[in-house]
């Protein structure tokens, strides 16, 4: 059965020849849609055409794939319903050629079938984003060079005004930032000329600039709210017991705001905002009225009071005079700014041209320059080549057309129909998830069509609006439509959240169980102290809840359609930025004991494994670095300790640590320390000697390798996220021998440039599988596009990042750059009201950025939505969130919702006003004053709050209960029976004699050791039982007080043995070369630095200068030396001792230490015990030996010749008969 579209989706299907907009809300099956819009397309029988004459441009390159992917798997499926069909053949060919791609691929593709067209060299090579960075870097440094050469009096006071630093990355910061800006657009130097000019018009074109209409615009509004204010206020005075005195105090207000808004000087409204005439409100002397009302009707107009005073000193605090003063007094040092970025964008495209590179800005530009010509007003139409595109592609499709931006906008118009009356264009979108800004989206592009394309079908402009979602529950969607109601609008947001805007259920689930809720859950935390650790505790506790197997929340399976526990994996917490979050939440869910999994953008270059490598790496091109230099020393990669690198210091206390090694290695009063530094010391000559004829990833490969390093960390906790890690090091190794630089210097400072720019830094690498059953934590942004049954959305009270609308120089896209005005002699700053402007539409295009992020996390909830926040105090956070609780619109107001500073705030903005709420206010005794105003809706919210004592008492409660259940055990009353029926049983069970009690001492499963002492005590007649040997430690003794820390004797055996395991059997037997050999094993962390020092390289010599040594260096030479061989073997128990159950079996486990494959096996055990003579030790391991040649005959089915036992402290060896 074939899918079921709606009416609007069939619309979106069937519509042709056309501009087509589609506003497609989160979950309504856009990608669907838009796949079967294309094969319908294809096989459409009057007038079908071919894939490959459709340009589908998506917005990354997974994107595309999965795209290729469904439109190949639904024309391979027509296919075979229809066998016959040539076309649809043909189509399976085309397919692979088709024109689906990122809008990057597009330009590239244009550029390489078009470089004869443009000045452009055909070899030039994409860039990676390192490489382009140091080349940014140099070009950069080169500029500034020569302009402090030149000493120019503008450019230091510059310098001096916005750049106060000690080095200039404040200036580069600057510069790249407007660099930036300039390359959004299509044409970047008019752009930039265009900034230039707004600090050098007339004084009327100050005033009719745009930032100046953004600035009165949103003056106006807010006035507009204040007034409504004010006529709330008068609509309590008339209400009966209403202070009706109040009413012409209040009739005069709104007199006044009325005049401020007509005002269209500059000066008056100066003078009316900085001195408002408010009447004094008489007194009620006489009157009954309500104090509540009386006091509400006060803080309202004082709300307005406090407002106008905001508006006054924020952007009419001076003079139209002294404002165009301060303009001109700034025009120099931005002007100077302005010719940087201008020069930077001349000398980093003629730096790039040189080493024939591009980046995607770039392609870009250089497919924009084949693809257009420009009219005499400098209108962009279509080339020739331009036109000669456009007839290749019947339709273009545009996926995420929200975060499109003005330059691709302008390439992809140049290869449309448009500009020839056949509009043929599909976009589909949705403003409320764009949230990319920081990308330089523009869903402005998608607004304005949204606003000027009818509904009409019959239009050539066309938009049609697909609301309904198929992935949430009906109350999911009602809890996000109550709260986007109130805080989405043109204002904020871009767009109303009306009825046309908001989600639609079109999910059908099964009602959920009885004594079940769907309710959205809101979970306010309060506490000051150990904020994010708190609230990702109640996290935690609602997980446990959720996964309970008895009585945990059930969720629908997709693949059975049955209600089921929800599990780890059902869960996701997202925050808005995991930094600082995403780390305590999994320590804490990990304390819990519940899996977790975090998948972020960031925490690569901090991973303790890359930061190592990356600081030998370091020391490889220049050692003398004391930090890179002692992190290596202390890693496991020179198993240097504190103490020792302090007596390394206190040897020499100036000088690099470095110089102090060198010396240490040399005269250093420790041998043992001395000699490692030697090792250590060669090694680190060794790789840099390597690192001028290797290249970096063959470096890298070897010190990894020659260090044991990789191995290593695969033992570590996340041991395999540790190695993929690693592996990433490698990939980035092998792309930077693909740039203009080499070496390790510029390698090191490759990555530099690739942590700085934090969009580089991919986050660590991920091993969670899609079916693990973990809790996954992620940022908002890498969950787009994904949907969970159960979201959380922590971190909701941490606060908004202003510093793009604060910092000294704001800058924006449209309205260019604002700065400070600075009065370097008077030591005077003074925001001029450019920057006032232009700061402010930039503060409210962040807001409306916050808010789709906001839209997006909680449009990912399937089932269940549950929202987090802290706050440090309560009551004050409600007594904010209360200010609008009167208010009868269903929008909350636009300087409302400016004055948020959170996720948090919204939230509580709008749930201040259900009556869900009133918990909280209960909870914190708050008086909500006069009956204020609900919000009518369905939509079921559970809220709650969570105090920092709470959540410590529920903690201490548990743990006390549990303690009480261990006492209640301890003191149980033994002495009472409850059932003598039961008591006899027992009694009966407890008094039978087993017929083979000596079965008693052995296990089902037993070691050749274990064997081996209870056949000693058998034959000792000894009647105590066995029992597993437990070896007791010593008291623990701090280093700084013992003198050094000794292996025990089993310590220093294992020691022997793991020596022999990994020594290289063909070695001299000298102890200079035995002694290195076990240093190197140390160092390179196959064993540790105690093993080392307890293994004496004398003992290791005489084995190995001994006839069997020689007889182990040619079985190892001839790669038939084994050692460390596992085996597990079945025997009965009689074999142990005739006393034991003959039908009894063992399961015997060992290791053999080494065996060699001459004509027949030889079997081969060392001991380190000291013992007086070899009689001693064939008594104690005799049984061993039995057992080790009876596994291996039975493992290789071939004869056992010889058992030897070796005594190191004997220094020989013995063939055990």
């Amino acid at each position: 059965m074939g899918t079921k579209w709606t009416d609007r989706q069939k619309q979106v299907i069937e519509s042709r020849n056309k501009n087509l907009l589609v506003s497609a809300a989160a979950g309504s099956g856009k990608t669907a849609v838009l796949v079967e819009r294309i094969i319908q397309m294809i096989l459409d029988e009057k007038d079908k055409t071919d894939v490959d004459r459709l340009l589908v441009v998506t917005f990354t390159k997974a994107a595309a794939a999965q795209m290729r992917e469904k439109i190949s798997a639904a024309i391979q499926e027509k296919s075979e319903e229809n066998p016959e069909n040539e076309h649809l053949q043909k189509q399976m060919t085309y397919i692979h050629n088709s024109h689906i791609m990122t809008i990057d691929s597009f330009c590239l593709s244009v550029i390489r079938e078009h470089f004869n067209e443009i000045d452009v060299d055909p070899g030039f090579r994409v860039a990676d984003e390192g490489e382009l960075n140091l080349i940014k870097t140099d070009v950069i440094g080169e500029m500034l060079e020569e302009r402090y050469e030149e000493g120019k009096e503008e450019f230091l006071e510059f310098v001096e005004t916005y750049a106060p630093k000690s080095d200039d990355s404040n200036i580069e910061d600057l510069i790249l930032k407007l660099y930036g800006f300039s390359i959004s657009h299509p044409w970047p130097g008019e752009w930039l000329e265009a900034c230039r000019k707004s600090y050098l018009g007339s004084e009327e074109d100050v005033w009719e600039a745009p930032w100046m209409e953004h600035l009165k615009e949103y003056v106006d509004t807010i006035l507009g709210d204040y007034r409504k204010i004010i006529l709330n206020a008068i609509a309590i005075c008339d209400s009966p017991d209403g202070p009706g005195a109040y009413r012409e105090a209040l009739s005069c207000d709104l007199e006044m705001l009325e005049e401020i808004v007509g005002s269209s000087d500059f000066d008056e409204r100066v003078t009316l905002l900085n001195n408002p005439s408010f009447k004094r409100l008489p007194g009620q002397r006489g009157e009954t009225f309500s104090l509540e009302k009386k006091e509400e009707v006060q803080n309202l107009r004082k709300k307005v009071k406090e407002g106008l005073k905001k508006l006054g000193s924020e952007y009419y605090f001076q003079s139209r005079e002294d404002m165009l003063e301060d303009i001109r007094i700034s025009s120099g040092p931005t002007r100077v700014l302005i010719d940087l970025a201008d020069e930077f964008l001349r000398r980093y495209g003629e730096a790039k041209r040189d080493k024939n590179v591009v980046d995607f800005s770039d392609i870009e530009h250089m497919a924009l320059e084949i693809l257009t010509v420009r009219d005499e007003n400098g209108n962009p139409l279509p080339s020739r080549t331009g036109q000669e595109i456009s007839d290749t592609f019947r339709e273009i499709f545009i996926d995420e057309y929200q975060d499109s931006n003005l330059l691709q906008e302008v390439i992809l118009n140049s290869v449309s129909r448009e500009s020839r009356g056949e509009p043929n264009t599909f976009m589909v979108g949705d403003v409320k998830q764009s949230i990319y800004k920081f990308r330089m989206a523009k869903p402005e592009l998608f607004v304005k069509k949204y606003e000027e394309y009818p509904t009409d079908a019959g239009s050539l402009y066309q938009r049609i609006n697909l609301d309904k979602n198929f992935r949430s529950r009906d109350n999911v969607l009602k809890g996000i439509n109550f709260i986007f109601r109130q805080i989405m609008s043109k204002n904020l947001g871009d767009i109303d959240y009306d009825e046309e805007n908001e989600l639609h259920t079109g999910a059908e689930y099964k009602p959920v169980p009885t004594g079940q809720t769907d309710n959205t859950e809101i979970l306010f935390v309060e506490t000051k102290d150990e904020k994010k650790e708190l609230e990702a505790k109640v996290i935690a506790d609602r997980i446990r809840e959720l996964t309970d197997p008895m009585h945990g929340h059930k969720i629908v399976d997709k693949e059975t359609g049955e209600f089921r526990t929800a599990c780890f994996r059902d869960i996701v917490i997202l925050y808005r930025s995991p930094k600082g979050m995403a780390d305590i939440a999994e320590k804490v869910l990990m304390s819990e004991g519940i899996p977790c999994y975090v998948e972020t953008g960031e925490g690569y270059f901090d991973a303790l494994e890359v930061r190592t490598v990356l600081d030998i790496l370091s020391i490889i091109d220049n050692p003398i670095q004391d930090i890179p230099l002692a992190a290596i020393l202390h890693s496991p990669i020179g198993g240097f300790s504190s103490e020792d690198l302090a007596r390394i210091r206190l040897a020499k206390r100036s000088g690099s640590l470095y110089e102090g090694i060198t010396g240490y290695s040399i005269e250093g009063e420790d041998e043992g320390l001395r000699k490692r530094l030697g090792v250590f010391l060669g090694k680190l000559r060794e790789y840099r000697q390597k690192s001028v004829y290797l290249s970096i990833y063959e470096i890298l490969s070897f010190v990894l390798m020659d260090t044991g390093y990789e191995l290593y960390v695969r033992a570590m906790p996340a041991g395999e996220r540790r190695k993929a890690n690693l592996d990433m090091l490698r990939e980035k190794a092998a792309a930077f021998e693909k740039t203009s630089y080499t070496g390790v210097f510029n390698f090191i400072r490759y990555i530099e440039k690739l942590r700085k720019y934090k969009e580089n830094d991919m986050g660590e690498a991920g091993v969670a599988g899609e079916n693990d059953d973990t809790v996954r934590i992620m940022s908002i942004h890498k969950s787009k596009g994904l949907e969970f049954p159960i979201v959380i959305l922590g971190g909701t009270g941490k606060k908004f990042n202003v510093r793009d609308s604060s910092a000294s120089i704001v800058m924006h896209s449209e309205l260019g750059i604002g700065v400070d005005s600075i009065d370097l002699e008077q030591r005077i700053k003074t925001p001029t009201i450019i920057k006032r402007g232009i700061a402010l539409k930039t503060k409210l295009e962040n807001l409306s950025e916050e808010l789709r992020v906001l839209y997006v996390a909680m449009t990912r909830a399937r089932e269940k939505l549950i929202i987090a926040g802290q706050s440090d105090s309560l009551e004050t956070s409600v007594k904010k969130w209360m200010g609008e609780r009167q208010s009868v619109r269903t929008a909350l107001s636009l300087g409302t919702l400016t004055d948020a500073s959170s996720f948090m705030d919204w939230i509580g903005f709008s749930m201040a006003r259900n009556a869900a709420f009133s918990g909280i206010l209960a909870g914190l005794s708050y008086d909500p004053g006069i009956s204020r105003q609900l919000l009518e809706t369905d939509a079921g919210f559970d809220v709650k709050m969570f105090r920092a004592e709470d959540i410590v008492y529920e903690k201490v409660k548990k743990t006390v209960l549990q303690e009480g259940r261990e006492k209640n055990l301890l003191y149980w009353d033994t002495t009472y029976i409850f059932d003598q029926k039961l008591r006899r049983e027992i009694r009966d069970r407890m008094e039978y004699t087993y017929p083979f009690k000596g079965n008693g001492i052995i296990h089902t499963k037993m070691s050749v050791s274990e064997i081996k002492k209870v056949s000693q005590q058998m034959d000792e007649e000894t009647t105590f039982r066995y029992d597993r040997e437990w070896e007791i430690q010593e008291e623990n003794v701090p280093l700084f007080i013992s003198e050094k820390e000794k292996l025990s004797p089993v310590g220093r055996g294992s020691a022997y043995h793991r020596v022999l395991e990994l020594l290289d059997f063909s070695l001299l037997p000298e102890r200079v070369v035995i002694r290195e050999a076990i240093q190197a094993l140390a160092a390179m962390g196959k064993i540790s630095r105690e093993e080392a020092d307890a293994v004496n390289p004398d003992d290791i010599t005489g084995l190995l200068a001994s006839d069997l040594g020689s007889r182990l260096a040619r079985a190892y030479r001839d790669k038939k030396l084994f050692r460390e061989k596992q085996y597990v073997m079945g025997i009965s128990a009689e074999e142990i001792n005739p006393a034991f159950d003959p039908e009894e079996t063992i399961v015997v486990q060992g290791v053999i230490d080494a065996y060699m494959e001459e004509d027949r096996l030889v079997v081969v055990d060392y001991k380190t015990d000291r013992i007086d003579s070899m009689d001693e030790l064939r008594q104690r391991y005799g049984v061993q030996l039995d057992f080790y040649k009876k596994a291996l005959e039975q493992i290789t089915g071939k004869e056992v010749k010889e058992k030897i036992l070796y005594s190191f402290h004997l220094g020989k060896g013995e063939v055990i008969r």
